[in-house]
């Protein structure tokens, strides 16, 4: 009776043991909704020497003849670039465009004066990898998504000095009618 006594007092505590420590579980459902985000920001800077600074548009202003050049410069030997970001995540194929309007006078233009650089620039580190230099004239240019990845577009804009310009362009010389130039660039994402 005793060995049938304790046998059941340790089936009592085992019975209690594993009813007491009888794993239970409950589910959690967890859910994030991302939207679809499609567009470009585009941002102006104006660089002089090593300094930027933000700008509203790409205005060379009131060129200065340089007479040991002989070729009209910018003032401050200012350039811009244009910093083009893309917001897509819709997992389609894309494509982001340049083209530019005439930078003229309504009578002559300065489309062969203007150098236009297009690099794209590492997400990470901000390292440029040169895309393609042309003339302003040249400058309709469009770029993919699958060139583009993981980075963005920089465009340079700067008047010719007479050195490593693109192919086609050329200084402002003497023979530049005087007047007052403009035009635009259009940046699209299609």
């Amino acid at each position: 009776i005793k060995k049938l006594f304790t046998l059941t007092i340790l089936l009592a505590v085992v019975f209690c043991a594993v009813n007491a420590f009888a794993a239970t579980s409950q589910t959690v459902n967890v859910s994030a909704t991302v939207p679809t985000t499609n567009g470009l920001s585009v941002s102006v800077h104006k660089i002089i020497g090593t300094v930027w600074s933000e700008a509203a548009a790409i205005n060379f202003g009131t060129l200065e003849w340089d007479s040991e050049l002989s070729m009209f410069l910018p003032a401050d030997g200012e350039y811009y670039a244009l910093d083009v970001k893309i917001d897509n995540n819709s997992g389609t194929d894309w494509t982001v465009s340049h083209a530019h309007q005439s930078l003229s006078s309504g009578t002559n233009n300065l489309d062969n004066n203007v150098n236009v650089t297009f690099v794209k620039v590492a997400n990470s580190d901000e390292a440029e990898s040169p895309l393609e230099k042309v003339s302003f004239a040249s400058s309709n240019k469009s770029y993919a998504k699958s060139t583009l990845l993981n980075s963005w577009l920089r465009i340079y804009y700067g008047i010719s000095t007479g050195s490593e310009d693109a192919t086609g362009v050329t200084p402002l010389g003497a023979s530049t009618v005087a007047g007052t130039y403009t035009g635009s660039v259009t940046l699209t994402l299609s």
